[in-house]
């Protein structure tokens, strides 16, 4: 079946609203992205983004600050009907990511990032992530861990060299404290990519991107969608400077 979501987001800049350059979307899990991959992207530093997403599985409230230039934050309370045979489950967590270098006229921007650091592993993703401009498009191509190496392209390099690396812990419920044993441990690491292209319509996006996560996790426990395709597309539209509203399908 085609499934469909619907994101507001809510930008409260620190300094001037046009600092930003017009491609910069958020994802259904408030952070700077595509549709639910994310980017190397940074928003205007101080900026802060309250962030709405209705999905047909689950609604996800977020607030995302950009607490330095170079770091963004994330936080996120999730609603997902059905998980854990509960008719009504709510899980918070909280991500981070950090700009690694930024992009010139040869070198792409490079950020990694964590979806999940301090909840319960629901949303537990790592990420590595590099982002170029070409004209009026923006792409974006990264390695994933976690959720996002659901669709796995190949083994995960840390656990060659360390064995601890190949397995990961399972959901368990409990959250509230970072989990080393964890971050970037896996099997298989995913690939994941998509674009942005700022069309001639002002204030109008057009989204794609290919997606590691097949929500796993929330199928395996009664809920989530079944992704029958890894091809997600959206488009994003500024009702106002600091407002913009994305639909998508999946």
């Amino acid at each position: 079946r085609v499934a469909a979501f619907v994101l507001m987001s809510l930008a409260l800049p620190a300094t001037a609203i046009g600092q930003t350059n017009g491609m910069e979307t958020r994802t259904t899990f408030g952070d700077l992205g595509i549709l639910e991959m994310p980017s190397a992207r940074m928003a205007a530093d101080g900026e802060i983004s309250i962030n709405i997403a209705y999905r047909q599985d689950a609604q996800r409230f977020s607030t995302t600050f950009q607490v330095l230039p170079w770091l963004e934050g994330s936080f996120r309370y999730s609603h997902i009907p059905g998980f854990l045979n509960t008719s009504n489950y709510y899980d918070r967590s909280f991500g981070l990511k950090l700009r690694l270098s930024q992009e010139d006229e040869i070198w792409p921007e490079l950020s990694i990032g964590i979806r999940d650091i301090l909840g319960t592993g629901i949303y537990g993703s790592e990420y590595v992530v590099a982002s170029k401009r070409f004209g009026p498009f923006d792409v974006s191509a990264g390695l994933g861990w976690g959720r996002l190496a659901d669709r796995a392209a190949f083994e995960n390099p840390f656990a060659l060299a360390f064995s601890s690396f190949r397995t990961r812990p399972p959901f368990t419920g409990e959250g509230g404290q970072v989990d080393f044993g964890q971050l970037f441990h896996g099997r298989n690491v995913g690939v994941f990519g998509g674009v942005t292209w700022q069309t001639p319509v002002e204030g109008l996006d057009l989204l794609a991107e290919y997606s590691t996560d097949k929500y796993t996790a929330e199928r395996s426990f009664g809920a989530g969608p079944k992704m029958r395709l890894p091809v997600n597309v959206g488009l994003a539209y500024r009702v106002w400077p600091s407002t913009t509203i994305t639909a998508g399908w999946f």
